[in-house]
């Protein structure tokens, strides 16, 4: 269990630090602005005053800490939910792949309900 928990939390890290944070910024910034702000605008904007690395502003500490915690919720739900509904599966009440996502759903259900005020702290 805790190797299925640090294996999800490396990965979430991995995939937050070199894009997820990026995309994230980039939508933030977009739902903000103006109606009619282009991307062009929003990339030279954020890229004006530190280059290439203004992209990860806000990574450091509250991106690490959300990458870390949406990793490792997600992996501690999903692997609950999926030992409860494969037993029903088994079971012959659920068919298999339906309880297999089922449990991805909950997972990712859990995660965002845990992980909002990180959010919240990592876009202020």
């Amino acid at each position: 269990m805790f190797r299925r928990l640090l294996v999800a939390a490396l990965v979430t890290l991995l995939y937050e630090g070199s894009i997820g944070h990026i995309l994230e910024f980039i939508k933030i910034v977009m739902q903000t602005s103006p109606p009619g702000t282009h991307y062009g605008t929003v990339l030279k904007a954020i890229t004006a005053d530190k280059g290439l690395p203004g992209l990860w502003d806000g990574f450091v500490p509250w991106g690490v800490v959300q990458a870390v915690f949406k990793g490792s919720v997600f992996g501690i739900a999903h692997h609950a939910a999926k030992g409860y509904l494969l037993a029903l599966a088994n079971d012959g009440l659920l068919p298999r792949q339906l309880a297999l996502t089922m449990a991805g759903g909950i997972g990712g259900g859990f995660q965002g309900y845990v992980l909002s005020p990180t959010l919240l702290l990592k876009i202020r």
